[in-house]
């Protein structure tokens, strides 16, 4: 897999969903703009955004503490976005990118979440899922591989004025047991 594929797509989905186009070019062009730097501290607010990503487990490892979102470069500022913060896991043979985004309010939350219809354009084949458990999930898997040879599963959720963002890339195109277990604890997190 190649490093940029999940981390640009991660970005079109989230660009897609806010129509902040800007913000995928500038991710997939230059990543490291995005980048968890050495000696950054974080506020008292974005630790409690951490707090809310669930963790996937075994075998995925974490692949750095995370960054702010900047709401700004992704287009979420005149949804009344307030701070975002995003992590990345790996495993040997999938990835995962998940955004934790606050807003002003629920209405917000529930805006950004519906905007899942827009990233179809960004996917080769996609097709709706349903994850169990969690009704204010999105899901969308893509039936082709990408250049990579990974497919992508995209689900967006929301409870309250927090939505997140989580982007898949697997080996594999059905979306996992393990997918739909993460998305249920994601929900339950942001309780």
């Amino acid at each position: 897999m190649r490093p940029w594929t999940v981390p640009a797509l991660a970005c079109a989905v989230s660009a897609t969903l806010s129509s902040g186009l800007t913000a995928a070019v500038v991710r997939a062009r230059q990543p490291d703009t995005f980048a968890l730097r050495g000696g950054y501290q974080t506020t008292a607010e974005q630790r409690a955004l951490v707090a809310l990503l669930a963790e996937p487990g075994a075998p995925f490892q974490a692949t750095s503490a995370g960054a702010p979102v900047d709401g700004k470069a992704f287009g979420l500022t005149s949804l009344g976005f307030r701070r975002g913060w995003v992590r990345t896991w790996r495993s040997p043979t999938a990835r995962i990118d998940a955004y934790v985004l606050e807003f002003d309010k629920a209405t917000a939350a529930t805006g950004y979440a519906s905007g899942i219809g827009r990233v179809a354009s960004k996917l080769i084949e996609p097709v709706p899922f349903t994850v169990e458990g969690v009704p204010s999930a999105s899901a969308l898997a893509d039936t082709k591989k990408d250049a990579s040879g990974h497919y992508a599963q995209v689900v967006v959720l929301h409870r309250g004025r927090r939505a997140v963002l989580l982007v898949f890339s697997d080996a594999d195109a059905t979306p996992s047991p393990a997918l739909h277990d993460l998305v249920r604890r994601q929900f339950d997190a942001l309780g």
